[in-house]
């Protein structure tokens, strides 16, 4: 992987990690105690992570109920 991470990238990892703005908190904590290797397996985008924590978050979606689902996929 480049040096440069791309916010296509990260929307990338996001999605194949299922991660919501729920797991926010669990990715910052892993960050921070160097743990999470599992799925923060590229150096470079662990630097990005910490670089830009707030445009990170809001990049994260909502995670949605079964009802708000039903709601947003109706609306769609």
């Amino acid at each position: 992987m480049e040096e440069n991470m791309t916010i296509e990238f990260v929307k990338e990892w996001i999605d194949k990690h299922n991660l919501t703005k729920g797991s926010f908190d669990r990715i910052m904590n892993d960050l921070i105690y160097n743990s999470g290797h599992n799925y923060i397996d590229n150096p470079y985008l662990r630097y990005w992570l910490i670089d830009n924590t707030y445009k990170f978050r809001d990049m994260l979606p909502y995670e949605l109920n079964e009802n708000q689902q039903i709601v947003l996929d109706w609306l769609e």
